[in-house]
């Protein structure tokens, strides 16, 4: 069954992720000294970053809906996410080698380290801002017969999330380094998983309770998002060793509340029927796999005139919110051009 207030979520949710990867480029949030940020604009990043998790959640929601409902076979699964996740990220990564690997010679010779370096930052994803998340995602792709018995679980669902979001204050996210620990992440994102399982589970109870309290969770959202910049804690933590204790992290909780507020948010939405809005979320929606490979290209790209002609952005919230749909839509325009080229083999390439 289509859920329309699923897909508006999905559009949403790449939008911020696009917009998370805009600040650094629009001089709208000072990354080198985040702290010294004004106020507002703290807050602001805090609770518009860490989209992962609501891909994470989302992603949840239709391995039960779909893959679950309609009878899981591991095998056909995983050849059907192999050929239309894993492949086209091998393909959509590769052209940036030929840009990085220049930069990464160890005094302009190819030496064995420089080899073995780019072999894991090829495999962990770490060569783009978004790609680490295409190895994760199959480690949790293979997962799922973990999954399969936790939708058949009769009793200790919440109580996993609520364990693995307790883990997840403690281990934090995986430094993007040469080798980005997918097991980390997994341990991490696996509640905001688990709980869109959960949530697709039980959708005709709980539905209609988070669109009844959907102002409440937002207000939930606000304070924890102003405990976070309180407590300088407003960015996404993340350490080498996860072992190793270095605070807590409370981004993970933000997320699953903005998770649940968001679910409830587009679930009230499309009774409002707003067309432009909903049409506009649609229409990412449709093209937000691609979006999330090519995004950032167009991201490089810009970056790249930018300094060659010396032009230094300097956004407020609506500059950066304006590059953020400038940047969708060249995405879009792309992916439309690769699809007229390659037609059905097209999603080989982006995915869409």
């Amino acid at each position: 069954m289509y859920l329309n207030f699923l897909n508006y979520f999905r559009g949403f949710a790449i939008f911020l992720i696009v917009l998370g990867h805009s600040f650094y480029i629009t001089n709208f949030f000072n990354l080198s000294n985040p702290v010294e940020n004004p106020f507002f604009r703290k807050l602001f990043f805090t609770m518009t970053t860490g989209g992962t998790s609501l891909f994470v959640f989302i992603s949840g929601f239709l391995f039960h809906h779909i893959f679950y409902s309609r009878g899981f076979n591991f095998k056909k699964f995983m050849k059907n996410k192999f050929k239309n996740v894993f492949l086209p990220y091998l393909i959509i990564i590769t052209p940036i080698i030929f840009i990085r690997f220049p930069e990464m010679l160890t005094n302009g010779h190819i030496q064995f380290q420089d080899i073995i370096r780019l072999i894991l930052m090829y495999l962990s994803g770490a060569l783009l801002d978004s790609t680490w998340y295409i190895p994760f995602a199959f480690v949790l792709f293979i997962s799922s017969p973990l999954f399969i018995r936790y939708i058949e679980l009769k009793k200790g669902q919440i109580f996993i999330v609520l364990l693995g979001l307790f883990i997840g204050m403690l281990i934090h996210r995986p430094a993007h380094n040469l080798h980005i620990n997918v097991f980390q992440a997994l341990l991490y994102f696996t509640p905001a998983y688990c709980l869109g399982i959960y949530t697709s589970q039980k959708k005709e109870i709980l539905l209609p309770y988070l669109k009844k309290y959907n102002n409440l969770l937002f207000l939930v959202w606000i304070i924890i998002g102003l405990f976070q910049v309180y407590t300088n804690r407003f960015m996404n933590m993340h350490k080498i060793n996860m072992f190793s204790y270095n605070g807590i992290d409370f981004m993970g909780v933000q997320k699953i509340i903005v998770c649940l507020f968001f679910i409830g948010f587009f679930y009230k939405l499309q009774d409002w029927h707003i067309g432009f809005l909903e049409k506009t979320l649609s229409l990412l929606a449709d093209y937000s796999f691609p979006i999330f490979f090519v995004h950032n290209y167009a991201i490089l790209i810009t970056r790249y005139f930018l300094e060659k002609y010396s032009i230094t952005l300097n956004f407020s919230y609506l500059g950066l919110i304006l590059f953020t749909a400038f940047i969708c839509t060249v995405s879009m325009i792309f992916t439309k051009v690769i699809k007229l080229i390659f037609k059905k083999n097209s999603r080989l390439i982006i995915g869409g």
